[in-house]
Order: C-alpha cells, then structure tokens, then sequence
C-alpha cells in the first residue's frame, strides 16, 4: 500500500469513529466492555469509548507496519509480502478492541493526551517551516524568470545595444501567485477576525482572545514587512490565517453557553452531524498526513557539498525510509482520540481543557514566528536559516 492508500484508510478510521460517537449509541451500549458506562449521568460515555477503540486500532496497525518497515528497509524483503494481510489486520484489531473493558482506555487516554502535546508542538513547527518553504519557493520562481528574461535581452541585443525583440518576462505568473497567497490568506483572517467579534463578543473570553489574536497579528505584520526584519508579507499572512483558525477552535470549544452561542445549534440532527463528522475526519486525516509527510522529510537530510567554491553547500532531502511516516500516523492517531473526545473528558462535551489547549497553541505558534523575526538580528553571533 502507498502512502496515500494509508492516509486513505487513516480517513476511513477517523470518519468511522465519528459516526460510531455520534449514531452508535444506541448498539454500542450493549456490549458487554461497555455495561460500565453511566448514560444518564455521562450520555457521551458509549460514544467516546467507540472512539477510543477506533484510535487503539488505527495506531495498534500503524505501530505493525512501523516495525515490519524497519525490517524490510533492511533487506528483509521476505517480510514485504505481509502487506497482504494489512488490511484484515487492521480490522482483526478494530473487532477486537470491542472487547477491551473500558477501564483500560482510562489510561490509553492519558497516552494520548501527552504524546499529542509531542504532536501539536511539531505540526507547530512544521506550519512555521512550511510558509517559510513557501514564501523562499516562489521568491526563487520570480529570480529565476526575471534572471532568464535579462539572459535573453542580452543574447537578442544588438551590436549597438538595441533589443533586436522584446522577450517575454514570464515573472508575473510567480508574482501573482505570491499576491493571490497574501490576499487570500490576509483577506481570510481579517474577515475571520470580523466574524469572530461578531459571534464571540458576549462576554470577555471571546473579546479578550479574538483582540490578542489581532494585536499578534498586527504586531508580526507590520515587523515582517520592514527593512529590519525583510521576510515579506507572505510569512505573517500564512500565520495569522492559522492563528485565526486556532481562535475560532478554541473559542468553539468553550463550554459557556453565554459566550459560546453557536452551541445553540449543536449538531442535533442527522445531517448536521454527518457534515460535522465528514469534515472533521477529513481535518485530523490532512492534519496528520502533511505533519507526517513533512515530519519523515525532516528527519533526514543528506548534506551534499559542491566542488565548487564559489557555490556554499547544500541540504538535499534524500529518499525518507517509510517507517518514520507510519511512526508520525501512529501520533496521528493518538491525536485522533483527543480531538474527537474533546481531550479525553469523561462526558465529551465541550471544555475548558480543549479550549485552552487550542489557544495555547496558538500563543506559542505566534510567539515562534516572532522570535523567527527577531532572533537572527538579536544573536548575530549565530546563523539562522529561514
């Protein structure tokens, strides 16, 4: 199976323990591994125990395949043929996990709370690496295009220094890309900003974080653009979109009814809760494949070094053994547990860990790319690569 066959059924977990927190209620309860649960006093508890089980099976399967990666990738190539047997493996464990008594998930809760701080802290330093990728990606396309428009003016001049014809400069298309990323992503957290005053203004929680959220956003903004800092405006867009993003969680994750309005229209009904469960395994699916593509690319580089003097070395990433990436979805799974069970609370409704977890999260990815800012022009006595 490919790696996007794995991302693939990784979806399929996630939107399966969805659908079992939110219709399998009704069946569930009557498992044996489930007669502990409490529904008068916690009705969440069957749907949250679902979760549990769908999150110990897809990291039970991942944690197999890391292991059988790692004797493959050194040439035990008899162990290739397993793949074979994934699949029903995967559902052999799921089927199983069932008949778990509940009290063990209490501590597979607590796994999966600390190893998904370990998972929030490098999908934070992976968005902070991914804009500057990005914003250095396009800024070489536009030197590039503009290097080999003037390669073509002097090979068309003249002997008298006129242009025989005019090359086309094909820069503009970089450009454009670059200016359509800052509108989209600048336009999109200012309009983000503007909804969440006006949907969280009733009390000073959704105040007091939505104006932090601006001030931080203003602030690496308006440092980013200047001489001193030179990093462009690409950089603070892609972050204050992500910011605003973590607001709005945060701020939709609190259990006050008087500051959180749109708890008002939990997903009471069928189709509110089958749009909320497709879009919320297709978010823990992305978040995790791209922080588990990027993670493996990370962790190993092959530095290459020129024989030409005059050109320094470079950072190439080489081929990634697989096993880093299955390792990376079995945090992607223990995450899954957290997220969809609103950090493991006994009842599953909203909380305060949750929404504290979501704005920490954010203070620290606005006070990282602050300090991306500042640290080159503080420490001059160390070299930083952004």
């Amino acid at each position: 199976m490919t790696r996007l066959a794995y991302t693939a059924l990784f979806f399929v977990n996630a939107l399966l323990a969805m659908a079992l927190r939110a219709f399998g209620n009704g069946w569930l309860k009557h498992l044996w591994s489930f007669e502990d649960c409490n529904i008068q006093a916690d009705p969440n508890c069957v749907g949250n125990q679902a979760v549990f089980r769908a999150s110990f099976a897809i990291c039970c399967f991942f944690a197999l395949v890391t292991i059988l990666s790692i004797f493959s990738e050194r040439g035990h190539s008899n162990f290739c043929c397993l793949w074979c047997f994934q699949l029903p493996c995967y559902v052999t464990i799921l089927v199983l996990s069932f008949f778990i008594p509940n009290g063990f998930f209490i501590g597979y809760a607590w796994l999966a709370r600390i190893t998904s701080i370990f998972f929030l802290v490098l999908q934070i330093i992976i968005i902070i690496d991914f804009m500057y990728n990005v914003r250095d990606y396009l800024i070489d396309k536009i030197d590039a295009a503009e290097a080999d428009t003037e390669t073509s003016i002097s090979l068309l001049s003249g002997t008298n220094g006129t242009v025989i014809s005019t090359p086309k400069d094909n820069s503009w298309i970089w450009k454009s890309v670059y200016l359509v990323i800052v509108f989209v992503a600048l336009g999109g957290a200012l309009t983000g900003i503007g909804l969440l005053y006006h949907y969280y203004d009733s009390c000073p929680v959704g105040m007091t974080f939505t104006t932090i959220t601006l001030v931080m956003i203003l602030i690496s903004t308006g440092i980013s653009i200047t001489e001193w800092a030179g990093t462009g405006l690409m950089p603070p867009s892609i972050v204050a979109a992500y910011a605003v993003l973590l607001c709005y969680q945060a701020l939709a994750s609190n259990p006050d009814v008087t500051c959180n309005t749109l708890l008002t229209f939990d997903a009471l009904s069928t189709s509110n809760t089958t749009i909320s469960a497709i879009l919320g395994a297709a978010t823990i699916t992305w978040t995790s494949w791209t922080t588990s593509a990027s993670a493996s690319a990370a962790l190993k580089m092959d530095r290459t070094h020129e024989m030409d003097t005059t050109e320094s070395s470079k950072v190439k990433p080489s081929e990634t053994p697989s096993w880093q990436f299955h390792l990376i979805m079995v945090f992607g799974g223990l995450y899954m547990a957290m997220v969809l069970t609103q950090w493991g609370s006994l009842h599953g409704q909203h909380n305060d860990v949750n929404m504290w977890v979501q704005i920490v999260s954010q203070w620290v990815v606005l006070l990282l790319y602050l300090w991306t800012l500042i640290a080159p022009r503080l420490l001059l006595n160390r070299e930083f690569v952004v």
